[in-house]
């Protein structure tokens, strides 16, 4: 059957006492789809809930609910809903401790059928609540003891400039964190702990969100929200063969909803990259942004400059040495975008004093082929946040209503271009290269972008430089007194130092 065979059909039957007609619409089958698949959800005791899916399909689809692999009834707390369009709901009321479970929602109709499940938590504690439903929470200081007494430390997760990230199992409750142990001489306690200070501000579902701290003399840990799926593109986008811009415009769009509450709270990231993505859990499509290291509070008044950061993705204000403030994500995000889609960054160089020096001459443009296959609205997106000019950015609320995000709103046409991996694939080798470069050891590493310049090897952060504290050297033995004249002496033995100035003659 073709789409030219869609439409209505109508049946004659005659005789000679009369006729008889009956009309038909004949339809092509669409197998079920999910335009919003239910999340995760919390539900306070005694109080009420809900799960929410949004499937099309043609014919309109049967929907069951399940819970633990048994099929739900409807009974006096639980309501299943249909509202038209295609929205289908799950409603439980005065929630109690059994309604936890694993639930489940099926879509069937003659082409087909699709499900997925979603986990339901009962929460009886509180605070507990409020902190997996991101509503507001108490200050949280850092304690002087050891984070081992509480948290079992496992796996490392990942590592940058700043310091290494592990696994962490509270040993209370079981429940999995994400600890960043981060090593320091006394000098470098206040980029330390600005991290602390600026996650204390931040409560959104779109940013990982603090849970514990510890602070003692070289060393600071946060105990942080995990973020089990992974980095959005080695853990997720990598492990396809393509995608499709609908799919990179639904993670950016989530991006700039974790940016506009920073923004309208005062705060600017500062440092967003494509690791700083990340999907809450292994299968979802909810991302978060992370890694506050550079982020500060923005006065619009008195703008400072920035001296930090990856060269890929800061603006020209901060090579050019201006004052820096929210402009500054939004180019950002606009490299991320330009990256995702095409697999390659406009200004990357050979080496960081070439990268640095594109994003100063600020010329760029579409030149790759697979922009032909991008839509008009994608690249105005894009070239509306690489604006030269901070000021002729967007901001993030009228990023949020660009028409790119419209084809959000509407069905699949199955017809979008598949967009290869094979790109991106080899930025993230680039990419992996420079972080493990400047990745630390153990010790919080932290140099100025205008380190390039100097340098021999035109690198920020470059191979093989020494960045974790010298060993106290040992002492050398005193050299052995003869009984000779002090001219002979000196002709003999010079100490080390004398050369440098250290030690001057007394006569």
């Amino acid at each position: 059957m073709l789409e030219r065979d869609v439409g209505w059909y109508e049946a004659v039957a005659t005789n000679e006492y009369g006729e008889a007609r009956q009309r038909v619409k004949l339809l092509i089958a669409d197998y079920p789809r999910f335009l919003k698949r239910p999340d995760e959800t919390y539900i306070m005791m005694r109080k009420n809930g809900r799960l929410e899916a949004h499937i099309v399909g043609e014919p309109l689809p049967e929907i069951r609910w399940y819970k633990d692999w048994q099929p739900l009834a409807d009974n006096a707390r639980i309501k299943t809903s249909y509202y038209e369009p295609n929205i289908y709901v799950l409603s439980i009321n005065d929630a109690i401790i059994k309604d936890e479970g694993l639930y489940s929602v099926c879509a069937r109709n003659v082409a087909g059928s699709i499900s997925t499940s979603v986990m339901l938590h009962i929460e009886d504690n509180e605070d507990k609540y409020i902190y997996k439903t991101y509503g507001r929470l108490p200050y949280i200081r850092a304690k002087q003891n050891r984070y081992c007494d509480k948290y079992d430390i496992g796996d490392e997760l990942g590592r940058g400039t700043q310091g290494i990230t592990y696994h962490a199992v509270e040993r209370a409750t079981g429940d999995n964190y994400a600890a960043k142990i981060m090593y320091g001489r006394h000098e470098l306690r206040p980029f330390m702990l600005n991290e602390l200070e600026i996650m204390n501000g931040l409560n959104h579902k779109n940013l990982i969100q603090l849970h514990d701290a510890y602070d003692l003399d070289k060393n600071v840990t946060l105990i942080i929200e995990l973020a089990a799926g992974g980095e959005l593109v080695k853990d997720n986008l990598l492990k396809r063969n393509y995608y499709t811009e609908r799919d990179i415009a639904y993670y950016i769009r989530q991006a700039l909803w974790g940016l506009d509450y920073m923004h309208d709270h005062g705060f600017g990231h500062m440092g967003l990259t494509i690791k700083d993505l990340l999907i809450s859990v292994v299968g979802s499509k909810n991302l978060k942004l992370s890694d506050f290291g550079l982020s500060r509070k923005i006065n619009r008044h008195a703008l400072t400059t920035l001296d930090f950061g990856m060269p890929e993705y800061v603006s020209p204000e901060v090579v050019n040495k201006e004052g820096v403030g929210f402009s500054h994500d939004m180019w950002a995000v606009g490299i991320i975008t330009y990256v995702l889609l095409s697999g390659r960054n406009p200004f990357r160089g050979s080496d960081d004093y070439e990268t640095l020096s594109k994003i100063r001459e600020g010329r760029w443009e579409f030149s790759d082929s697979i922009w032909s296959h991008i839509s008009a609205d994608g690249r105005d997106f894009i070239s509306r946040l690489l604006s030269y000019r901070a000021d002729d950015r967007m901001d993030v609320k009228t990023a949020l209503k660009h028409p790119w995000f419209f084809m959000l709103d509407s069905l699949p046409t199955g017809t979008e271009y598949q967009i290869t991996t094979d790109n991106l694939r080899s930025y993230q080798d680039q990419f992996d290269d420079w972080s493990e470069n400047a990745a630390c050891k153990q010790y919080f590493r932290r140099r100025r972008l205008s380190g390039c310049y100097t340098h021999p090897s035109r690198m920020v952060y470059p191979p093989g430089h020494s960045y974790t504290p010298e060993p106290t050297p040992e002492l050398l033995p005193e050299p052995k007194k003869y009984s000779t004249k002090r001219e002979n002496t000196m002709s003999k033995y010079l100490h080390p130092d004398y050369e440098l100035g250290l030690i001057q003659s007394e006569s």
